[in-house]
């Protein structure tokens, strides 16, 4: 159904355009695990934007708009709903003033950075309203374990409807959590 049209790698994503067979729909996917450590927000930023630029570029040789394409952008941020990778998918736009809660003394860039896509956050809402919390995706064993949503899904809704959101654990799985973190016996990943 779907067929692979261009692919990239980038530092900490890979990009990549599929075709959909029946409607010739593309369908654009950025998948990424951002830089880790804490105080490397602009690196976060800069490996963000460079995946969307890229993304860009491709449409333009093929003479596309981005409203027209589906785009899903998904990943482990390595940061939280208030990052300043979040703010700049979601919003479309990060100001040079602004500051990620992670990091508040670093600058992220000299100038306003921007992209054309429209998208919104997987788990911002679902039919019936706001989701009553973001479910978390990640647990760092200690004395009292901490968790976090820090994996996202962002995707474009004009062109994409989402049909489920499926909670990253259950909560006789975040119940064990608590007790050993992740990864554990029962799974497998560190989120």
């Amino acid at each position: 159904r779907l067929e692979l049209v261009w692919q990239e790698s980038r530092s900490r994503a890979v990009l990549a355009a599929f075709r959909h067979t029946a409607s010739g729909q593309l369908l654009y996917v950025v998948c990424c695990h951002l830089e880790g450590a804490p105080w490397k927000v602009a690196s976060r930023v800069s490996q963000a934007r460079s995946a969307l630029d890229r993304i860009a570029l491709d449409q333009r040789r093929r003479g596309v708009e981005a409203g027209e394409c589906c785009l899903v952008v998904a990943g482990d941020f390595n940061s939280e709903e208030d990052s300043a990778v979040c703010r700049l998918l979601g919003a479309g736009e990060l100001s040079k003033e602004y500051r990620d809660p992670w990091a508040p003394d670093v600058e992220l860039s000299k100038e306003c950075c921007t992209h054309n896509f429209v998208l919104q956050d997987l788990y911002a809402r679902t039919r019936s309203g706001p989701l009553r919390r973001r479910p978390a995706t990640f647990c760092a064993p200690a004395a009292r374990p901490t968790f976090a949503a820090i994996d996202f899904v962002f995707y474009s809704p004009r062109t994409l409807r989402r049909v489920a959101v499926r909670e990253p654990f259950t909560e006789e799985q975040l119940e064990a959590t608590r007790v050993v973190g992740v990864p554990s016996e029962w799974h497998f990943s560190d989120h």
